[in-house]
This record gives structure tokens, C-alpha cells and sequence, in this order.
């Protein structure tokens, strides 16, 4: 709990400073997990926001992974940068988004030829990654009762760029999110 109050410390500074950041929280979903963060909100220009958000990305990857099974989760953090087609109404963005995820995944796999009992025949282990997700992003943003909501789909790279145990899955990854500005 206190990692994620350092996390947010940023947030508590910025707003003070900068009055027209606004806080926000989004969601995503994708095959293997889902991810919920805070972020924060800065319009650069009439075309252009900017987000810090920080988070947990929890994942179960089934046999999807390098291992039978593979399934955990951890904090994140991240930086977003959305160009919109028409400033300042409901209308299509695009844009970049980059998280950096800390996971701690357990995983395990079945021997083929093991003729033990199931828990003779179950390797196990965990290890923990530290991933760099970057991801393109399309949607649209739409306002309701004073909240900016944007709709979006991302696609992108799992990267493990550290990996302390076994190596576990990486790769391409499809994200489908909604987003709430206060």
C-alpha cells in the first residue's frame, strides 16, 4: 500500500499546479487479464491530451503463456498522448500510450510422461517480470453529465524486459477500454 501511495504522490502535486489537469479512472480488458488505473488529464492544445496513470494489471494467461498455466498480477504506470480529429467535442481520437508493469506471475506445467499421482506430475514456480507494453489506440469520446468518457481499442507489444525465474509469454495484445474524466 505504501508503493502506491508513492505512485500517486505525482498526482497530489500536479493538480495544485496545473488547474486544468483533470483526474480520471479507466479499465481495460484483454484476453489474458484486465488492468485499472487513475490517470491524470493535461489538454496540451485544443487537438492534444496528455495522461500519467498508474495502476494494477492482473493476468491469467491460461495455457497461452510459455508455461500450462500462468496467471498473476502487479502494480504500473504509464504515459498516454491522444490527438483528437475535432477539438473539443464528442468526436474519434488516436494516440500513444506506453505502461511499464511489474507482475509477479505463477505458473506451472504438467509432465507428459509422469504416471505419479497429479501433484507428482505438477512443476512449479513463479517469476517476476517487468514488462514495457507499448500500444497504439483508436476510439471516441463522448460527454454525459459533465464527465468526459472515451471508448477504445489498443493494440500493441508485450515486452518482458526483465525477467527474475523461468520466462514466461509476451507478445501481441489487443486491449478494449473505457475511460472516465472528471
Amino acid at each position: 500500500m505504501r508503493g502506491l501511495i508513492v505512485l500517486l504522490l505525482p498526482f497530489a502535486l500536479c493538480v495544485p499546479v496545473n488547474a486544468q489537469a483533470r483526474p480520471g479512472a479507466a479499465v481495460q480488458i484483454y484476453p489474458a487479464g484486465q488492468t485499472a488505473v487513475v490517470q491524470l488529464n493535461l489538454p496540451l492544445e485544443s487537438r492534444y491530451e496528455a495522461g500519467f496513470h498508474a495502476g494494477y494489471n492482473r493476468t491469467r494467461r491460461r495455457d497461452w503463456g510459455v508455461h500450462d498455466d500462468e496467471r498473476g498480477g502487479g502494480p504500473g504506470l504509464g504515459l498516454s498522448l491522444k490527438r483528437f480529429v475535432r477539438p473539443e467535442s464528442e468526436d474519434w481520437f488516436y494516440g500513444l500510450r506506453i505502461d511499464l508493469w511489474s507482475l509477479a506471475i505463477d505458473w506451472y506445467d504438467t509432465e507428459p510422461e509422469c504416471s505419479g499421482a497429479a501433484s507428482e506430475c505438477r512443476l512449479s514456480g513463479d517469476s517476476r517480470i517487468l514488462v514495457f507494453q507499448p500500444t497504439v489506440e483508436a476510439g471516441y469520446r463522448i460527454f454525459a453529465r459533465g464527465l468526459k468518457v472515451d471508448l477504445a481499442l489498443s493494440f500493441g507489444r508485450e515486452i518482458n524486459v526483465q525477467t527474475r525465474g523461468l520466462p514466461v509469454g509476451e507478445g501481441i495484445i489487443l486491449l478494449a477500454g473505457a475511460s472516465v474524466t472528471f
